[in-house]
């Protein structure tokens, strides 16, 4: 039975590849969000995912929010600090 995971592209920066559950038994599906938290990518291949498609996704993320870094290798790059708690 494979598993899901919900992830925002950001953190995944400097994940070369998903974790595989259960010595390799469990394939792991990662969705990766963009910052409106909809799907922009499902893998189960993260190295693949940021030598193929990632450099094309960026183009358009970039464009779409301007604020957030795209770094140009996503496999190299560090994740952004946590953001800071909400107030309530």
């Amino acid at each position: 039975m494979a598993r899901l995971v919900a992830r925002w592209c950001r953190p995944a920066f400097a994940a070369p590849y998903a974790a595989v559950p259960g010595d390799g038994r469990v394939p792991l599906t990662l969705h990766l969000l963009a910052p409106n938290g909809r799907d922009v990518q499902v893998t189960r291949d993260l190295e693949s995912f940021w030598r193929q498609h990632y450099p094309a996704l960026r183009r358009e993320l970039g464009r779409r929010y301007p604020r957030h870094p795209w770094p140009e290798d996503g496999r190299t790059a560090s994740p952004p600090p946590p953001l800071p708690a909400r107030r309530r």
